[in-house]
């Protein structure tokens, strides 16, 4: 390919902004893979993004907050979503403009195929986490995760190819519910600025394995009480009988209701996960989609033209060069 080619500036008929453009004319797109996502998620990440938050004192705004079925709550802030979001935008401009100047005959044949490597960067997808609700596999990812889940987090990232265990991964309930990270996460108590709690499970979670209770007894007899000498025989038969009350009455309770948190959470955290799981998959599989038929034909709307539509909205025209890129 010639670098006059490369470097030709070329007309390219829809906005920079092409996320938005797709949601607010998805009744005119023609292919319902694409309407599914400009209807869907699309409109949701904007809704996100473009949400007002009060500032807090400190200068940090506020996290947006919103609920799931199995009683998960997310927060996130809109400005965070909107980042992203400008990022997946570009994304979708670079296939798009790429697949129109393929189509326009701008692009060699021994050019190199932009869609061999379609890639989002984990940054992007885990900046999507709290807003698209999977926020604890996010962290579990980043954290006590092996490292063949990591690689199947990464290569969901990789948005051309096959990738058949997408729907058959399951993370292995031993490894996941006995992360410390996740436990502590999990746990954590209702709170407007925490960017996840579960009303499911319990807050504060302790654990049962390295519970101890106090040293000294909760309770006592008169012997505790009246006699203060390590050697006296009164005292020891005073601590040992206050520490056996103590144990029925207080430690012994205090324990089992670790053991109680601990079961509740367990209960609840198959679901959860699952739940969590679900959701990225969906998220990633529609964006797979997408990306799959704008590469091949950009020109989605049902009367098949851009020209008349980008012209309503006073879109600039852009230039880039043969890869997608702005020059």
């Amino acid at each position: 390919m010639s670098d006059a080619l490369t470097t030709q500036r070329v007309q390219i008929p829809f906005p920079r902004d092409i996320l938005r453009f797709l949601k607010e004319h998805e009744d005119k797109i023609a292919h319902g893979v694409v309407r599914t996502f400009a209807r869907g998620y699309a409109t949701w990440l904007y809704e996100c993004a473009e949400e007002d938050t009060a500032i807090l004192p400190g200068g940090v705004s506020a996290l947006k907050r919103w609920k799931t079925d199995e009683g998960g709550e997310y927060g996130y802030r809109p400005s965070e979503v909107a980042f992203h979001l400008e990022k997946l935008n570009e994304l979708f401009y670079a296939i798009m403009a790429y697949a129109y100047l393929g189509n326009t005959g701008q692009v060699s044949k021994g050019e190199k195929v932009l869609s061999q490597d379609i890639h989002l960067s984990e940054e992007v997808l885990s900046g999507f986490s709290c807003c698209l609700g999977f926020y604890v596999l996010d962290c579990y990812f980043a954290t006590d995760a092996p490292e063949a889940d990591k690689k199947w987090f990464s290569g969901l990232c990789h948005l051309t190819g096959e990738m058949r265990n997408m729907d058959m991964w399951r993370p292995h309930r031993d490894t996941i519910e006995q992360s410390g990270y996740i436990r502590q996460l999990l746990g954590t108590a209702v709170a407007s600025n925490e960017p996840y709690y579960c009303t499911a499970t319990p807050g504060n979670i302790r654990d049962p394995r390295i519970y101890k209770g106090p040293n000294e007894p909760l309770n006592s007899d008169p012997g505790y009480s009246n006699h203060h000498s390590y050697n006296n025989q009164y005292y020891k038969d005073g601590y040992r009988n206050g520490y056996i009350a103590a144990y029925s009455t207080g430690h012994q309770k205090g324990y089992m209701q670790c053991v109680q948190e601990t079961n509740i959470l367990f209960s609840n955290v198959g679901i959860m996960i699952e739940a969590e799981r679900k959701r990225l998959v969906a998220f990633v599989k529609s964006l797979r989609h997408t990306l799959s038929v704008l590469e091949t034909n950009p020109d989605v709307l049902e009367d098949g033209t851009w020209g008349a539509k980008t012209a309503e909205k006073g879109t600039n025209v852009h230039s880039v060069n043969g890869h997608g890129e702005n020059v």
